[in-house]
């Protein structure tokens, strides 16, 4: 397992990334086949590194979205706020809107490199995100 991960490591330094999946620069992949690397360990590797890059990004934009949640939310706690969430008086303030929509966005385009069918239709996700660009406020 050493020397698998060790192969992981330099494709995850060396390697060319896209959302395409990890390809090797043909020099790499002469040097990797030179050190008896099989044809099939290589796609295992690059298999391997582009998972655990996705489940990086996809932690990362999880953790954005989540952070900005719990402090929206925790602050409805305090009397007031509270007051008026539960009155039907509170409505989201437009930067909040603005940084979910951001978020929500982002962690969309991550989650579409994961998934394995289609995903929610975004359409009115890019249609509010364009109409907030537009804004001074946003």
């Amino acid at each position: 397992m050493g020397r698998f991960a060790d192969l992981c490591a330099t494709l995850a330094a060396e390697a060319d990334e896209s959302s395409a999946g990890i390809s090797l620069p043909p020099e790499l992949g002469e040097r990797l086949r030179g050190e008896g690397w099989e044809e099939e360990d290589l796609l295992d590797a690059a298999e391997f590194v582009r998972l655990s890059l996705l489940q990086m990004e996809l932690t990362q934009a999880s953790d954005s979205l989540s952070a900005s949640l719990v402090e929206w939310l925790g602050s409805l706690c305090a009397e007031e706020a509270f007051r008026r969430l539960t009155g039907g008086e509170l409505s989201l303030p437009i930067d909040v809107v603005s940084g979910l929509v951001r978020r929500v966005t982002y962690l969309e385009e991550v989650l579409a490199l994961a998934r394995d069918d289609e995903g929610p239709d975004l359409s009115g996700l890019i249609e509010l995100s364009r109409r907030l660009a537009g804004r001074d406020d946003a």
